[in-house]
């Protein structure tokens, strides 16, 4: 079935479907250029290929559960700089 899929375009479909969510959801965060705030995905499954849903310039981390808690609680020991440098 799975092949039978991607052969019609249905992995790309859903990962369209995928991005046009992460997109919508990141809108409703960030609204306007001066909009600041946190956007966690709580996956360890996340592919990067699904990663250009966030606007260009957005800094991505990859980070342990307890890292990001940390950093959203407002944690200065773990600010995005001291965690890990942004996925390309």
């Amino acid at each position: 079935l799975r092949q039978a899929q991607d052969q019609r375009g249905g992995s790309a479909y859903d990962d369209r479907v995928v991005r046009a969510r992460l997109a919508q959801a990141f809108g409703r965060l960030i609204r306007r250029e001066g909009d600041r705030g946190t956007f966690v995905i709580l996956s360890a499954a996340m592919p990067s290929r699904l990663l250009s849903a966030f606007p260009a310039g957005v800094p991505i981390w990859r980070v342990q559960l307890d890292e990001a808690i940390a950093h959203v609680a407002g944690s200065r020991a773990c600010a995005p700089e001291a965690i890990a440098e942004p996925v390309k």
